[in-house]
Order: structure tokens, then C-alpha cells, then sequence
């Protein structure tokens, strides 16, 4: 059995918290109300005036999102999170 999310909705699995991430030193305050997480399924994305518009993040983005807004699930033995896009802050760039 596999999880795909519907719409425009993501899965994530977490990162444990690190002190940097691509170099950049990530503040405690941060991981209080955010996590940072492996995106490992998207939905096709959200049909807008007819028209269906892509999900932007994708399979295997690191992401930013705001922990409050997710919803737990457990899959497979693993602690996954269902997201919408909206509670995405940002993809991290690998440089």
C-alpha cells in the first residue's frame, strides 16, 4: 500500500534537527514552531478556473514547514506529515 496525497498536498517526512543546513546555521527558535523535512510524495496539484495548475515542490525537496499546520500520520512504521502548500515556508536550495 502507498499514500499519494490529493490535490495539491505534500508528504514529508522529517529531518532530525541539525545546526546548519547548506551552510547556514539554523537558530533554535526556528525548530520551535517549524521543521524541516524530505518531501517524499506530492500530489498532481489544484485545478483553478478549469485548469490544472502543477504542484511547484517536488519529490526529494528539503523544506521548511510550519509544524502546527501538519497533520501526523504513520506509514510503513514511519512518522509522515500531510501538508498543504501553503504550510510549506520554503525549499531548501542545495548549492
Amino acid at each position: 500500500m502507498s499514500i499519494n496525497p490529493i490535490e495539491d498536498r505534500v508528504i514529508v517526512k522529517a529531518i532530525k534537527k541539525e545546526e546548519t543546513v547548506s551552510g547556514l546555521v539554523i537558530p533554535d527558535t526556528i525548530h520551535e514552531n517549524n521543521q524541516t523535512g524530505e518531501v517524499v510524495a506530492v500530489g498532481p496539484g489544484k485545478y483553478e478556473k478549469g485548469q490544472l495548475v502543477p504542484n511547484q515542490i517536488q519529490v526529494g525537496d528539503k523544506v521548511i514547514y510550519a509544524k502546527h499546520q501538519a497533520a501526523a500520520i504513520s506509514h510503513k512504521g514511519e512518522d509522515l506529515y500531510v501538508l498543504s502548500p501553503a504550510s510549506v515556508l520554503a525549499v531548501i536550495a542545495d548549492e
